[in-house]
């Protein structure tokens, strides 16, 4: 599709489970952008895959494929970077177009050119720099095939959402794809548990689909944590109002209560210049900030709105960044 301006093609590897075999092939061509990618991300998705992808057997009779992009931005990865060459965050900028600049000329070319073929999609991430994540799984919940798939991934919390514009999975769903956003914790590090549990969700969600059997398995077909996982009807950030040191206190995937003390920003001399208290309602911690450095304006905590379950979902809104 596309090539560098040393007149190189970018390579992705790609691995394809179809209904005949098992193989892993290396396509030189430019499938670069199948989420933000940052550097730590790879090694966590790269782990995870390659636990998983040895044990996919599709049933022959339903003559469907299994296709994972361990790594797709490429240039974001070897430089240690979120961003693709141009500065630009690749998802906030799907569709992308076909004589844009570089980062949308290559969101239109994996939208265009693989995503588009897909029925399923399960966009694999972890947080970003700076910050750190439960386990959680965005998806519109008034979907009931997605609300199927995501309950199947069996995780700490839900944040129902239905993406918004410049994201994969909001451009996947406008395809008609069932897409969802697994978060699988942390930047910089491999936490087995939650690839563990991630690996079990993708095993459940073929086996829903009829692609893999887990009657030989010890993963269960449904999972055994529905009760307690929190679904919640939408989420927020909370920002700073001044810059300095900051602490946060709570942990992810914990409650915490209206008025609740949740950060305190001190300046270089140890004073306090702000102090956080959690909203009316208060909520659960989907994920926090763990940068001591502050700016006026940066993230503090990431606070889901737990939904009663008696009660429908109100219609999905956008995602809050």
């Amino acid at each position: 599709w596309h090539s560098c301006g040393a007149s190189v093609q970018l390579f992705v590897a790609i691995i394809l489970i179809d209904g005949e075999s098992l193989f892993e092939f290396l396509c030189f061509a430019t499938i670069v952008v199948i989420n933000r990618n940052l550097p730590p991300r790879p090694s966590t998705i790269i782990f995870h895959l390659s636990s998983i992808a040895p044990y996919f057997f599709v049933h022959h009779s339903h003559r469907a494929s299994v296709v994972a992009c361990p790594c797709v931005n490429t240039p974001g990865y070897t430089s240690f970077s979120r961003h693709y060459r141009d500065g630009v965050d690749l998802n906030r900028t799907f569709p992308g177009k076909e004589d844009g600049t570089q980062s949308q000329v290559f969101c239109h070319n994996i939208l265009q050119k693989l995503i588009r073929h897909f029925n399923y999609h399960l966009d694999l991430h972890t947080a970003s720099f700076g910050r750190i994540n439960s386990y959680y799984v965005r998806a519109d919940m008034n979907d009931p095939e997605v609300a199927e798939m995501t309950w199947l991934c069996n995780p700490q919390i839900i944040l129902h959402n239905s993406g918004q514009d410049g994201t994969l999975r909001g451009c996947a769903t406008a395809l008609g794809i069932k897409c969802l956003t697994i978060e699988i914790g942390n930047p910089q590090s491999v936490q087995t548990r939650f690839v563990s549990w991630t690996y079990a969700g993708c095993r459940r969600i073929l086996d829903h689909l009829g692609m893999y059997s887990l009657s030989r398995s010890t993963i269960t077909p449904q999972p055994p944590n529905r009760a307690n996982v929190a679904l919640c009807r939408g989420g927020y950030w909370m920002y700073t109002k001044h810059g300095g040191v900051l602490e946060v206190f709570p942990n992810v995937n914990s409650y915490v209560r209206e008025g609740e003390l949740i950060a305190r920003v001190k300046n270089i001399f140890g004073n306090v210049v702000e102090e956080v208290y959690a909203p009316v309602g208060g909520g659960v911690t989907v994920g926090r900030s763990s940068n001591p450095v502050a700016y006026t304006g940066d993230r503090v905590i990431h606070i889901g709105i737990v939904h009663d379950r008696s009660l429908p979902l109100p219609e999905a809104g956008g995602e809050n960044y």
